[in-house]
């Protein structure tokens, strides 16, 4: 007679035998039988043969698991509650499957040895950590942020809120770029080039440019113009101080002497080294009809073409000066207005010659 469904076995009609019973082939035989199909039929320790149905277990526990081991009883997989199942390794659990899918406990490395394929959305909610590459040929979608290096070889990367606490490399001299940035409202927000354009045009350049509208230099100076030329050109303190005391003001010079000097050659005067083209004013020579403004040259220098006439050198002369060690940033004029007149139009040499005793005096 075959199990009951809750597995008990029943021994066939007839038995047991009661004692002084003759051993009878009519029962006899249909007992054995019985006892040797219910045997055939039940699972092998040794695992021999197979089930042929499905094997059910006790749900078990963490500790003692449904399925366990011999020499570990609290290792193995138990029955949580519908539709979950664990598995416990010395009575802690590490995994969960179930209806939802599989979960790795909380404080459990979830570690690939191999390759690992995922055929839909891989979702992060928390940190991942990487310690080597990872290759993606698709999207990857992190809602609980990345931490790390991130390098995308090719095709585009979409970031709606990113944290960058080191470099962003973007292959300088590649075609990498970062699009659809909106224009910027923060100090420290990245600017568009369409931004970028708009307000540099509304920008001055510093190498020149046109001022439509109005400077306002909140009581602030403008510094370093030129000797006016124009009649439009902005002048300096200095120069119109020189006008209203009837001295002719005349472009700056690099430097002025302090000693008796050679009038050639490329040299250094007072620490500034004078270079061909650049204006001198000398006013400590011996012959002192050798002062004057003169322009510097590889061979004899020449007094300069706004000095180098009477009419140019009897009027009151003003030459700033640029630089210098002894007396930065000063104005020069010429004192003495006695000066004698050979011919109506002057050379150099005659102009030196025919001006004795000309001195000159440091303005601030």
């Amino acid at each position: 007679m075959p199990r009951n469904a809750s597995g008990v076995y029943t021994l066939p009609i007839g038995n047991p035998v009661v004692p002084g019973t003759t051993i009878q082939a009519s029962w006899a035989n249909t007992t054995m039988e019985d006892l040797a199909n219910e045997v055939t039929n039940s699972l092998s320790r040794t695992g021999a043969g197979g089930m042929l149905a499905p094997f059910r277990l006790a749900d078990g526990s963490i500790t003692t698991p449904g399925v366990a081991y011999l020499n570990e009883t609290n290792t193995g997989f138990y029955r949580s509650g519908s539709g979950s199942v664990w598995a416990a390794v010395l009575g802690v659990n590490v995994a969960q499957i179930s209806s939802t899918g599989f979960l790795v406990a909380s404080g459990k490395a979830f570690t690939a040895q191999g390759n690992a394929t995922i055929g839909g959305t891989f979702g992060v909610t928390g940190a991942a950590t990487l310690s080597s590459t990872l290759a993606v040929t698709g999207a990857i979608t992190a809602t609980g942020g990345v931490l790390g290096n991130i390098t995308a070889a090719s095709g585009t990367s979409t970031f709606n809120n990113v944290v960058i606490n080191g470099d962003l490399d973007m292959a300088v001299g590649s075609a990498g770029t970062i699009t659809n940035l909106p224009n910027p409202t923060n100090s420290g927000d990245a600017a568009n080039k369409a931004y970028v354009d708009a307000q540099d045009a509304l920008r001055l350049a510093l190498t020149g440019g046109t001022l439509t509208g109005a400077l306002a230099m909140s009581n602030n100076k403008v510094t370093g113009l030129g000797t006016p030329t124009a009649g439009g050109d902005a002048a300096t303190k200095a120069y119109v101080d020189n006008v209203a005391q009837g001295i002719d003001a005349k472009a700056s010079c690099l430097v002025a002497t302090t000693a008796n000097i050679t009038l050639s050659g490329t040299q250094t005067i007072d620490g500034v080294s004078v270079s061909a083209g650049q204006r001198v004013l000398v006013k400590d020579q011996s012959a002192s009809t050798q002062n004057g403004i003169y322009v510097c040259a590889a061979g004899a220098w020449s007094r300069s073409s706004d000095a180098d006439t009477w009419a140019s050198t009897c009027a009151r002369q003003a030459p700033g000066r640029d630089r210098q060690t002894q007396t930065p940033g000063t104005n020069w004029s010429l004192r003495s207005r006695l000066l004698s007149r050979a011919r109506s139009t002057l050379t150099a040499a005659t102009s030196a010659r025919s001006r004795p005793a000309a001195r000159w005096a440091a303005r601030r």
